[in-house]
């Protein structure tokens, strides 16, 4: 934890990877409770400052370890993981653009950004029995919501992949789902979704989404 301060960046990545296995240890985890806040603040600055999935991941299990801790704080987290997920997709989309071939890997942007989305996830699920926060979370990942679905589609009925959103389409349902599951109901902002998902479900993500009718007249 003291390695999560140091100078060099290298050293508080590693720092932050080494935090991941320790959580197996019930008395580790009682030591790090106190000071949750804080570590969390560390690794989302380490996610602003290295596109690396592995962070995300170990930011998504201290978020389902430390929920009770985090709830006071789940706004302020979804607000700084919703930054870094635009900034991640602005940048990836720049980079993507620059390329002269067709290149359809999925960049480590947009893996950063899969965790992001996961992470946003488990946090919806930690304040599913509080639902004025779990309200205050959705407004806060609307935009996150509206850029992926926005953008899912650049053609008549072909996805394009240079900003690799199909990608991101499955952590995006699933975190519609956990908000309209989690209050058995469904909010402004979740149906304010419905037409742009009825019209992605029609022409490219039929895949991605059960049970959602075709009307002619929709």
């Amino acid at each position: 934890m003291g390695c999560l301060d140091d100078p060099e960046l290298p050293v508080r990545c590693q720092a932050a990877l080494a935090l991941q296995p320790l959580l197996r240890h019930e008395y580790v985890v009682e030591a790090m409770r106190p000071q949750i806040p804080q570590i969390m603040q560390r690794l989302l600055s380490l996610v602003n400052d290295v596109d690396a999935d592995m962070l995300s991941m170990v930011m998504e299990e201290f978020v389902e370890q430390f929920s009770n801790e985090l709830t006071p704080f789940a706004v302020d987290l979804a607000v700084n993981l919703r930054e870094t997920f635009m900034r991640l997709m602005q940048e990836n989309e720049k980079e993507m653009a620059e390329q002269e071939d067709e290149d359809e890997t999925v960049t480590s942007k947009v893996l950063s950004a899969l965790g992001i989305l996961n992470t946003l996830g488990t946090l919806i699920l930690s304040v599913e029995t509080k639902p004025d926060i779990l309200r205050a979370l959705e407004e806060t990942i609307q935009p996150i919501l509206v850029f992926v679905l926005d953008n899912a589609h650049y053609g008549t009925c072909y996805v394009e992949l240079r900003a690799n959103v199909p990608d991101l389409f499955s952590e995006v349902f699933e975190i519609i789902d956990s908000c309209t599951f989690s209050t058995r109901s469904i909010s402004p902002i979740m149906w304010s979704f419905f037409p742009l998902l009825h019209k992605i479900f029609k022409e490219v993500a039929i895949d991605y989404i059960d049970g959602i009718p075709e009307p002619d007249c929709f």
